[in-house]
C-alpha cells in the first residue's frame, strides 16, 4: 500500500501536416512512508525516453518561385527534405510532506520535484542545446473548516531554465461525501 509504480505512453503530432511529431514512454515510482498519525512524507523518482521528429516534407511546396516567372516545377525548391529525430531519456524526482488530522482529514500538504536533472541534449542536428532543469515547489495548508465547507491558501513557484512563475491562490473545498480519508492505511 505505501509503494507505488507507473507507465504511461504519449503520442502527439502538429496538425493535419504531422510536421512535428512527438512520443513518450515513462515510469514511475512512488513511496510513501508514515512519520507519525498525521504526517508522512512521499518520495517519487521518473525516467522518460522522448523521441521527436521534425517532418518537413508536408511544408514544402514541391517546386521553386522564380521572380518574373512564378513557379517553376522542375527547378530545385532548396527547400530541406527528410527527416530530422532526435532521442534522449530524462530523470525527476520529488518529494512531498502531507499533514492529517487523527481521523485523516486533510490539512496541509508541501512538496519539491525537480525535472530534468540530467539535461540531456535535445537538438537535432549536433549542436548541444541542453534541456533546461526544471523545479517545482508548492504548498496548501487548511486555514478555516466549518461542517463541510474548508478553506486552504495554495502557493506555487515553477522554474524552468531562465523562466520563473509564481501562483498565488486559495481553494474553496465543499465535502459531498461527509468523509476525508486522506491518509495511507
Amino acid at each position: 500500500r505505501r509503494l507505488g509504480l507507473g507507465l504511461y505512453v504519449l503520442q502527439d503530432q502538429t496538425g493535419k501536416s504531422n510536421a512535428f511529431k512527438m512520443q513518450q514512454v515513462g515510469g514511475s515510482l512512488g513511496v510513501t512512508i508514515p512519520l507519525s498519525k498525521e504526517d508522512w512524507l512521499s518520495f517519487g523518482a521518473n525516467v522518460v525516453l522522448h523521441t521527436r521528429a521534425l517532418i518537413p516534407n508536408g511544408l514544402t511546396t514541391g517546386s521553386q518561385y522564380l521572380p518574373g516567372r512564378g513557379f517553376i516545377a522542375s527547378a530545385a525548391s532548396g527547400e530541406v527534405e527528410g527527416r530530422l529525430q532526435t532521442s534522449f531519456v530524462t530523470l525527476g524526482t520529488g518529494l512531498a510532506w502531507n499533514r492529517t488530522t487523527k481521523e485523516g482529514e486533510e490539512l496541509g500538504r508541501f512538496g519539491l520535484s525537480w525535472l530534468y536533472l540530467n539535461r540531456p541534449n535535445q537538438s537535432f542536428t549536433d549542436e548541444l542545446e541542453p534541456l533546461p532543469a526544471s523545479w517545482v515547489a508548492q504548498g496548501q495548508y487548511k486555514v478555516w473548516a466549518q461542517g463541510a465547507w474548508a478553506l486552504l491558501p495554495v502557493i506555487f513557484y515553477h522554474q524552468e531554465g531562465s523562466t520563473h512563475e509564481f501562483n498565488i491562490g486559495a481553494i474553496a473545498r465543499y465535502n459531498m461525501s461527509g468523509q476525508e480519508t486522506y491518509r495511507p492505511e
